[in-house]
């Protein structure tokens, strides 16, 4: 069985109880008798989705696939994995689509002088 720690707000103390995890909010103060309420961990532990790893491909560490797809869009870079396979054609024309607005946009930009 897990081991909770409670905090009981009339003594103001902390305990840890051995307890069923049915029974993990049910636990009383074993000195005023009054219902102890599951204390917040010391400790919290952030589990990575993958190891960070130096891309050579970007030139830089990643530390996550978030922080792999946020580089990817500032890159204007796409994972052909976010995209299902039956919907390539389809994909592949947004992407030029996209692709030709911001080229157009760009060139706007440079004959405006922005």
């Amino acid at each position: 069985m897990p081991v909770y720690k409670y905090y009981c707000d009339k003594c103001g103390k902390y305990t840890k109880k051995v307890a069923r995890i049915a029974e993990r909010h049910e636990q009383t103060c074993d000195e005023c008798g009054c219902e102890l309420e599951l204390a917040v961990p010391d400790r919290v532990f952030t589990i990575l989705d993958i190891d960070p790893y130096f891309d050579t491909g970007f030139g830089c560490r990643v530390d996550s696939r978030q922080h792999k797809k946020r580089i990817m869009r500032e890159r204007n870079l796409v994972d052909v994995r976010d995209y299902p396979s039956h919907n390539v054609d389809e994909w592949v024309d947004e992407t030029q689509e996209k692709a030709r607005k911001m080229v157009e946009k760009e060139k706007r930009c440079a004959e405006a002088n922005c």
